[in-house]
């Protein structure tokens, strides 16, 4: 939605393409490391990563993934020396975690329930999350610009009905606001974030806005 426009050619739509209906919950991302990883903080990863001959490998589901935009932002805000590796499945991403093919993984928190020794170094949200409450936060850590999340939402072509529009908002308001849903975004590693349609699309045009500027920047380009 924020991301695709600005590497892909001819993609077919813009941010201006749809009707918001609400963003429900959204999921930080997290930096971890293998079991065998020599780095057991983030600053001692930090360190390393500024130091390095040979830039350090990072795993992620994709090009142009939030994932590997969250890597490019730590290249340019924190001068780090990175080289992306993108992996075609999650559950071949985690196999080179673990075994060390990579030096550390960008994704989802989820990971971290695989066991295996895999250790979260920082977590790329701007609030602690209550399953992960010793992950630092990215922003603590001097990487403000670099905390992007995953969003989960609801929208539609543009043009639906008023009506309709509005029975969609409303409902969705109030399915986020329940119990059952809550207890599901602790069981998924998401963080609850009901933001209704009107102020919603406002921030998916700030985030457009911003990635498409860290993407020229970085010159990144679809595969």
């Amino acid at each position: 939605m924020t991301v695709q426009p600005h590497v892909t050619k001819n993609i077919g739509y813009t941010i201006d393409s749809f009707d918001y209906i609400c963003q429900t919950n959204i999921s930080p991302i997290v930096i971890a490391v293998g079991p065998n990883s020599p780095f057991q903080t983030f600053a001692e990863f930090v360190a390393a990563a500024r130091k390095t001959a040979r830039p350090l490998t990072y795993g992620t589901t994709g090009n142009a993934q939030i994932t590997h935009l969250v890597g490019e932002s730590m290249v340019v805000e924190g001068g780090l020396k990175l080289a992306h590796v993108p992996f075609r499945s999650v559950a071949d991403m985690n196999v080179q975690t673990i075994n060390g093919s990579v030096d550390f993984t960008i994704t989802l928190p989820n990971i971290l329930t695989i066991g295996r020794g895999v250790r979260g170094l920082a977590l790329a949200s701007d609030e602690p999350m209550e399953a992960l409450p010793t992950v630092p936060l990215l922003g603590t850590q001097g990487f403000k610009r670099s905390v992007m999340y995953s969003v989960h939402m609801m929208y539609a072509p543009r043009g639906l009905p008023p009506e309709t529009l509005g029975w969609l908002r409303k409902t969705c308001g109030e399915a986020a606001k329940s119990t059952a849903f809550k207890t599901m975004t602790g069981r998924t590693f998401t963080i609850p974030r009901h933001i209704d349609g009107a102020e919603f699309a406002t921030i998916v045009r700030k985030d457009a806005q911003e990635r498409g500027e860290l993407i020229r920047s970085i010159g990144l380009q679809a595969e």
